[in-house]
């Protein structure tokens, strides 16, 4: 059984038996829920108490992936001068450009494509080999086709 409640931290003390104790005072209203489930930790006697603060703080995520970042130089009136070699904010969104207009460009061609080929009046026919002969020379090969209509 869980419940989640805030709290102010109070005070902490030692006592004879080097035994911790610490005080909170609970900020705001409890549920009727969360009363009952309170009472029945106490009744637990034994319970695990997670602390944490109210306010996330740095230590409480988790180091992210590292990576190498952009280099260059801030200068005294606060702009920013790259070292050679890495691209610009606007060079990033070009590139981004380029490539969406890339991919409608394919689009578009593939569209133009089927369409094409559906008004080509050899759609859906297709030559067939049937049978290979024999040259004089001793290659396979066939110079005869047969036209079979695709009625699929």
């Amino acid at each position: 059984m869980k419940t989640s409640v805030n709290v102010n931290f109070t005070k902490n003390n030692t006592n004879k038996k080097d035994e911790t104790i610490f005080e909170f005072q609970v900020r705001g209203n409890l549920s009727d829920e969360q009363i009952v489930r309170l009472a029945r930790l106490k009744g637990a006697g034994e319970v695990i108490i997670d602390i944490r603060t109210s306010q996330a703080e740095i230590d409480d995520y988790e180091e992210e992936e590292r990576h190498e970042g952009v280099r260059g130089t801030i200068e005294k009136d606060g702009s920013v001068n790259l070292d050679k070699g890495q691209m610009t904010i606007d060079e990033v969104k070009s590139s981004e450009l380029v490539q969406e207009q890339d991919v409608e460009q394919e689009q578009e061609e593939t569209i133009e494509a089927v369409e094409a080929a559906e008004n080509d009046p050899m759609h859906g026919v297709r030559l067939s080999n049937d049978t290979p002969s024999s040259n004089t020379d001793g290659k396979t090969g066939s110079n005869e086709f047969d036209v079979k209509e695709d009625l699929e």
